[in-house]
């Protein structure tokens, strides 16, 4: 069975023009309201931000926070609930109030899940970092393509498990099998997920750690990567608030005697793509030529002008 995997990050939200940058939330009256009513928390990571431009820099800044005297438990622990409710309420508020626009993003999605309903034995897993609900929103969007049977199939999309569909018709496959969506983070129909790595050393405060949530289920695990025969990274950063979830797969495929795999990494400008290369060269331990050369790799500019959007909704 052909597996494929597609990893979403914040740059796929942006492409489809949802506000959900760090700068976005932070300058957001959600969470000024928090720095106003006092959430010192909130006040820390708002004047931080003259420093910090993206969720990579969040988690250092809550580190920074536990050691520059916001090691208080209780007072940290209130300011982390009251943030953490205001956040998921901006996201809410996020999702249910603006268009996803087609993008290069929505059109990658779009036509790796069309190319899933027509192939024979294949399987697909959405893993989605966002706390919106985008790619589901995206492909419920494109349905009037394919008619009212996709949207049929999609209606039971927001079950998390294995999807099954007898549909028929000479497009679609019958009995279709596996398709996955996944929100290592959460969602804001569920809870969301705000905090920092497991080798982060926050003291006491555990429950600033992400694998601490009541809602902490990522649901997907190396053998997810390992076993798949295409990844496609779009508007995934790699960066380190994510390192737990990738450590070991980049690792593995930098060795000689991995298994050969293609990946797709799609990024904004050659700024984003060296940092990118940088993200890979520290999770493969140095040995990013290695990846490279052991494995079917491309890397793609989203920010081409040229590029022709072939899936519209």
């Amino acid at each position: 069975m052909k597996k494929t995997v597609i990893v979403l990050g914040n740059g796929f939200d942006l492409s489809l023009g949802l506000p959900t940058s760090y700068h976005s939330l932070v300058e957001s009256s959600h969470f000024l309201g928090e720095v106003e009513k006092g959430n010192r928390l909130a006040q820390f990571l708002k004047e931080s931000t003259r420093n910090t431009s993206n969720w990579c820099g969040l988690e250092s800044d809550l580190l920074r926070y536990t050691k520059l005297g916001g090691n208080n438990y209780d007072l940290l622990y209130s300011d982390y609930i009251s943030l953490k409710k205001a956040i998921k309420a901006y996201y809410l508020y996020v999702n249910n109030n603006f268009v996803c626009k087609p993008s290069i993003g929505s059109d990658v999605l779009i036509s790796n899940y069309a190319r899933y309903l027509q192939a024979k034995n294949s399987e697909l897993l959405i893993i989605n970092f966002n706390y919106t609900t985008s790619a589901k929103r995206v492909i419920y969007n494109s349905a009037g393509r394919y008619g009212g049977k996709f949207l049929k199939f999609i209606e039971i999309f927001d079950d998390f498990s294995d999807i099954i569909s007898d549909l028929t018709g000479e497009q679609f496959r019958p009995y279709s099998k596996h398709i996955r969506v996944i929100h290592p983070h959460g969602t804001v129909e569920d809870d969301i997920i705000f905090g920092v790595n497991d080798n982060a050393d926050i003291g006491d405060s555990i429950f600033l750690k992400k694998s601490a949530a009541k809602s902490y289920r990522p649901n997907f695990n190396w053998n997810d990567l390992n076993s798949s025969a295409e990844i496609i990274f779009y508007g995934h950063s790699l960066g380190e608030t994510d390192h737990q979830y990738f450590n070991d797969f980049f690792f593995q495929q930098a060795d000689i005697n991995a298994t050969p795999k293609k990946m797709i990494f799609y990024y904004y400008g050659e700024t984003e793509r060296l940092k990118l290369m940088k993200e890979l060269d520290t999770l493969t331990r140095q040995r990013l030529g290695s990846l490279q050369m052991n494995n079917d790799i491309i890397f793609v500019d989203s920010s081409n002008t040229d590029y022709e959007i072939t899936h519209k909704f």
